[in-house]
C-alpha cells in the first residue's frame, strides 16, 4: 500500500523529487537517441556558441542553425548584440560571381583573387584609421546553410587577411548579397 504525498512530511517530498530528479536525469543521459527526435537547441548554447571564439559550432548545432529557422534568429540576435560590426544583408545587387566588396561601421571586406594559385582568394578586412575595435573572428551566416566561422589573424597595420578556396562556403557566404556577416 501507498502512502498519499499530501501525507508525507516535507523533508520526504524533498527527498523523494530529489531521488526523481537524478533517476530521470540518469535516463536522459543513458538513452541512446532523443525521445522525440534532435531537440532544437537551448538559449545557453546558442549563447556559449556565439561568444566562444574559438571553438567551432561543431555537426548538431550547425545543422540546428542551418534547419530551425527560430534557433538561427536567435544565434543571429545574439552575435548581432556581440558583434564589433555587423553587416546586414546587402542592398546592391552583385554580378554573376556576387558582391567583391562588403563596407559596414568602419570596416570593409574585400574579396581578391590571389596570383599564387589558381581559385585561391585572399579575404582583406580593412579597419577605418581610428576605429579601436579588434575582431578577432568573422561569422557568415549564409541564407541557406550554417553559419561559418573563421578565427582572425593578427592586423597588420589594420587589415586582417585571410587566404582561402574561392568555392570554400565562407567565400560563397561572403560574395553572397543575403547573407549576414559579423566580426566579432
Amino acid at each position: 500500500m501507498s502512502r498519499r504525498w499530501s501525507t508525507m512530511a516535507e523533508t520526504e517530498t524533498a527527498a523523494v523529487r530529489r531521488r526523481f530528479a537524478a533517476a530521470l536525469a540518469a535516463d536522459e543521459l543513458a538513452a541512446p537517441e532523443p525521445p522525440h527526435g534532435a531537440r532544437p537547441p537551448c538559449f545557453d548554447e546558442l549563447y556559449a556558441a556565439a561568444l566562444d571564439p574559438v571553438a567551432g559550432l561543431g555537426d548538431a548545432l550547425a545543422g540546428a542553425l542551418a534547419d530551425d529557422a527560430g534557433a538561427r534568429a536567435e544565434f543571429e540576435a545574439i552575435i548581432r548584440d556581440v558583434s564589433v560590426c555587423w553587416f546586414p544583408v546587402a542592398a546592391a545587387a552583385a554580378g554573376g560571381g556576387g558582391l567583391d566588396v562588403r563596407e559596414e561601421q568602419g570596416f570593409r571586406i574585400r574579396v581578391r583573387p590571389s596570383s599564387a594559385e589558381d581559385g585561391q582568394v585572399y579575404l582583406l578586412i580593412h579597419a577605418v584609421e581610428g576605429i579601436d575595435a579588434k575582431p578577432s573572428v568573422l561569422v557568415a551566416m549564409p541564407p541557406d546553410g550554417p553559419p561559418v566561422r573563421v578565427a582572425l589573424p593578427e592586423d597588420i597595420d589594420g587589415v586582417y587577411q585571410l587566404i582561402a578556396r574561392e568555392d570554400s562556403a565562407l567565400v560563397r557566404a561572403v560574395r553572397d548579397p543575403d547573407s549576414r556577416l559579423a566580426l566579432r
